[in-house]
C-alpha cells in the first residue's frame, strides 16, 4: 500500500495543480454579484449564474480592494485565478480586475417593480397606519426555526411581557415563500384580536430575501387593515416590503422594539404620576388642617360659655330695667291716684267723683293693657334669648355626641397636651368617664 498523504499535503498538491493549470491560473469570468461584504479590509462576494455560484476574494493589500464599489445584483466580468484555502479545503477566485457588464436580472426586476409601485402610490406616507401605543396582541409571520423569531419573542417578552404573541410559521425563502407569507398575513389580518403584525426574516443574500419583493405580497400588505412592520434582513437590506409596510424596521429585534413599549418606562411613569397625586393629596390635607386649626381658634375666641354668660348678664340687666320701670310706673300711678283722691275728698262733688271714677277705670284698663303688652313683649324677648342660649349651650353640644376632655381639671385642647398613661376625665352629656391614655397618634397637618 502506498504511503497515505496528510490533509495538508493533499491541499498543497491541489493548490499547485491549479496554479500550474494555464486556464485556472488566469481567466475571465462573468456573473452576477451576490453576498457582497467587506471585513478587515478584505472584500468578499460570490459570482453566480442560473445554475452555479463561486466565491471570490480581494485581499486588503491589493489596490483593487480600496477601489471596489460593486453591489449585489450587479453583473460584472472579473479577471482572476483559482486559489485554495487550506484551512477549509475549498477553492475561490482571487480577483485581480473588475469590469462592469450590466445589472443582474433580479435587481432589474426589483427596480422596475419599485418604480411601478411608487407611481401607483403604494409608498405614500399618508396611507400608512399608525401603530397602537399599547398593543394587546401582536401577530408575527416568519420562520418558526430561524433566529428572527427568537429575537422577536425574546425582545417582546423582555420589554412588554403582558402582550400576547401569535406566531404564524411561514416559509421565508424560495419559490413558495411569498404565497406562504401572504397566507399568514391574511390569516392574522382577519383576526379581530390582533393589534399589529410583524413580518420578515433574518439576514441573507439579495436572492434569499427576494420573496419580500413579490408584487402580490406587496399589494396584500398595502390593503391590510391591521398596521404592519416589515423587518427583513439587516439594516443595509431594503426590500420593497419595507416601503409598502406602515413601518420599516432595520432588523427583527428592532421591529419588536418599535412594536412594544418598554414596561419599565410605563411603570416609571405610573410611579411618577402616583407620587404627584400623593403630593397633591398631602398638600390638600395640609390646607384642610390649616383651616381646621383656624376654625378651632375661632371657636376658642368665640367661646360659647362666654356667649351664654353675656346673654345671662344682658337678660339680668333687662329684667332689672323692666322691674325698675314697672315700679316707677306703679309708683307714679299710685301718686296720681292719691292726688286725685285728695282732690275728690276736698271737693266731693258726686258727678266729678263718678266721672273721675270712670276715668280711673279707663286708665286702669289702659294701664293693665300696657302692662300686659310690656310683659308680653318682654316675655317674647326673654324666650328669644333663652332659645339662643339653648342653641349655644355646651350641654346641648354634648348631647350631639361631642365630649370635653380634662386633665387635672384643665381642658385638653390638643393631643400634644397628654401622654401615654395619663389619666383623663371625659365630660359627656349624661355623665363623666374616667380613663387612662394607652396610646396616642398625632396628626401632622
Amino acid at each position: 500500500m502506498a504511503k497515505p498523504l496528510t490533509v495538508s499535503e493533499l491541499s498543497k498538491y491541489i493548490s499547485n495543480v491549479m496554479k500550474r493549470d494555464p486556464i485556472l491560473s488566469n481567466f475571465y469570468l462573468e456573473g452576477e454579484v451576490s453576498n457582497f461584504k467587506k471585513s478587515n479590509g478584505h472584500v468578499y462576494f460570490s459570482l453566480k449564474d442560473k445554475e452555479a455560484m463561486i466565491r471570490c476574494i480581494i485581499f486588503r493589500n491589493m489596490d483593487l480592494s480600496k477601489e471596489c464599489s460593486i453591489y449585489d445584483g450587479l453583473n460584472i466580468i472579473i479577471k482572476g485565478s483559482i486559489i485554495t484555502y487550506a484551512g477549509g479545503s475549498y477553492y475561490q477566485v482571487l480577483v485581480k480586475k473588475i469590469e462592469l457588464s450590466g445589472e443582474g436580472d433580479i435587481y432589474k426586476q426589483y427596480e422596475i417593480l419599485k418604480n411601478k409601485l411608487f407611481e401607483e402610490g403604494l409608498f405614500r406616507e399618508e396611507h400608512k397606519k399608525p401603530l397602537p401605543k399599547f398593543p394587546q396582541s401582536i401577530g408575527v409571520v416568519t420562520s418558526s426555526t430561524g433566529a428572527a423569531v427568537r429575537d422577536i419573542i425574546t425582545t417582546l417578552k423582555r420589554r412588554y411581557p403582558i402582550c400576547n404573541i401569535v406566531l404564524y410559521p411561514a416559509i421565508v425563502q424560495g419559490e413558495n415563500a411569498a404565497a406562504d407569507i401572504i397566507r399568514g398575513l391574511e390569516f392574522l389580518d382577519r383576526r379581530e384580536d390582533i393589534d399589529m403584525i410583524i413580518f420578515g426574516r433574518g439576514g441573507g443574500s439579495f436572492e434569499d430575501l427576494n420573496a419580500f419583493n413579490n408584487e402580490n405580497l406587496l399589494r396584500i400588505v398595502y390593503q391590510m387593515k391591521t398596521p404592519t412592520i416589515s423587518a427583513v434582513g439587516h439594516e443595509i437590506d431594503n426590500m420593497l416590503s419595507d416601503y409598502v409596510a406602515d413601518v420599516r424596521a432595520a432588523t427583527p429585534t428592532a421591529a419588536a422594539e418599535i412594536a412594544s413599549p418598554n414596561i419599565k418606562d410605563i411603570l416609571s411613569k405610573f410611579e411618577a404620576a402616583s407620587n404627584r397625586m400623593n403630593q397633591r393629596i398631602k398638600t390638600l390635607f395640609k390646607g384642610e388642617f390649616r383651616n381646621l386649626d383656624y376654625y378651632a381658634k375661632e371657636i376658642e375666641f368665640y367661646n360659647p360659655l362666654m356667649r351664654v354668660k353675656d346673654c345671662e348678664r344682658e337678660l339680668a340687666e333687662k329684667k332689672a330695667d323692666l322691674e325698675k320701670s314697672l315700679h316707677q310706673l306703679l309708683k307714679f300711678q299710685k301718686q296720681n291716684l292719691e292726688y286725685k283722691k285728695e282732690l275728690l275728698t276736698r271737693n266731693f262733688p258726686l258727678d266729678r267723683i263718678e266721672l273721675e271714677n270712670e276715668k280711673i277705670e279707663e286708665r286702669k284698663d289702659r294701664l293693665n293693657d300696657l302692662l300686659l303688652n310690656c310683659l308680653k313683649w318682654e316675655g317674647l324677648s326673654l324666650d328669644n334669648k333663652l332659645e339662643k342660649m339653648t342653641l349655644i349651650n355646651p350641654k346641648n353640644i354634648l348631647n350631639k355626641g361631642y365630649a370635653r376632655v380634662y386633665k387635672k381639671n384643665e381642658l385638653v385642647q390638643s393631643s400634644l397636651e397628654v401622654n401615654a398613661n395619663d389619666r383623663i376625665k371625659i365630660l359627656m352629656a349624661d355623665g363623666i368617664l374616667y380613663s387612662q391614655i394607652e396610646k396616642k397618634e398625632t396628626f401632622n397637618g
